[in-house]
């Protein structure tokens, strides 16, 4: 989990450098599972366990106890949840 949050400061903050500077960070990146296909390269998803998912559902419901708001909560964006994800995860 440190290298998926080192990768994203990295990604939204364009002053970091990489620690192995110029090398190809794909077959490091594939080597860790992050990254997956050959020629169109994707992030591989996240595994979130149901329990972690109704208790993350929770909290934010807790804090703002709106359900349309609640499926379109930016936190969900940390695990890579887009809008449909998160509705299909209620199911």
């Amino acid at each position: 989990m440190a290298v998926l949050l080192w990768i994203f400061l990295c990604l939204i903050s364009r002053s970091l450098q990489p620690s192995w500077g110029s090398v190809n960070s794909s077959p490091a990146l594939r080597d860790f599972g992050i990254l997956q296909g050959a020629v169109q390269k994707h992030l591989t998803p996240v595994y979130l366990p149901e329990e972690a998912f109704a208790y993350l559902a929770l909290y934010l419901y807790q804090r703002q106890p709106s359900d349309e708001k609640l499926l379109g909560d930016p936190e969900w964006q940390i695990f890579f949840l887009s809008r449909q994800v998160v509705e299909q995860f209620f199911f």
